[in-house]
């Protein structure tokens, strides 16, 4: 199964800056909600109908590495995400659990960001359900 989403960001998303102040670095942490709809036809609703939210944690390991965890609420279920990147335009994602429709699913996806103010990307997510 592969879903194919639009993300928007919600605001600015908290932030936990650890010195040095300002400027990402380890040990600072980013909490952000995003909002979600169709790239596509699916979920039995047309293009650009909201489908669902997410709710990540971001947690910087260095200056340029993050790590991310994310909860996707989508209709009949949520998935679990996991993806430790850089900061770069495309990112790499494992998808490492759900419930309902998602219960223990597994696979993997990537997000691309689409603008330069990174406040919309493109998320696919190509799952095995058992």
């Amino acid at each position: 199964m592969t879903i194919r989403l639009l993300s928007f960001t919600t605001g600015q998303g908290v932030w936990l800056d650890r010195a040095p102040k300002r400027v990402a670095s380890k040990g600072d942490v980013l909490w952000v909600r995003d909002v979600l709809r169709n790239e596509l036809p699916q979920f039995g609703r047309p293009k650009n109908a909201v489908v669902g939210s997410d709710h990540a944690t971001v947690t910087f390991v260095s200056q340029h590495v993050t790590l991310l965890k994310s909860r996707i609420r989508l209709p009949g279920g949520t998935l679990q995400v996991q993806a430790r990147g850089r900061d770069d335009k495309r990112s790499r994602l494992s998808v490492v659990g759900g419930t309902g429709t998602f219960a223990y699913a597994r696979g993997r996806g990537y997000v691309e960001t689409l603008n330069p103010s990174g406040s919309c990307a493109l998320r696919v997510y190509h799952l095995l359900l058992p």
